[in-house]
């Protein structure tokens, strides 16, 4: 959960969660209180390599114009940082 607060701007409040099966496959979702949800869909192909698919759909006003259907992301990663033995808690996002 992240909430920002800035005077004289309305609330903003975002929920996540994002899970790793089998070290390989990872699945998320996300929603920005009044204003937008998201998912994720990942494949980490090597212990350096990790691509995905995420897409975005607004749901206020703007999200409901003709001209906006939600966006797709690509996402490509490469961990340039070796870490050495096996990592505990790994960072997968």
């Amino acid at each position: 959960m992240l909430t920002k607060v800035v005077q004289g701007a309305p609330l903003q409040v975002d929920l996540s969660a994002n899970f790793m099966m089998n070290d390989k496959f990872i699945i998320g979702g996300a929603y920005r209180w009044d204003a937008a949800f998201s998912g994720i869909l990942g494949f980490q192909i090597n212990e350096d390599f990790m691509m995905g698919l995420a897409y975005d759909k607004e749901t206020t006003e703007l999200g409901k114009a003709v001209f906006n259907n939600g966006s797709f992301e690509v996402v490509l990663r490469y961990d340039f940082i070796k870490s050495k033995g096996r990592v505990k808690s790994p960072r997968f996002f």
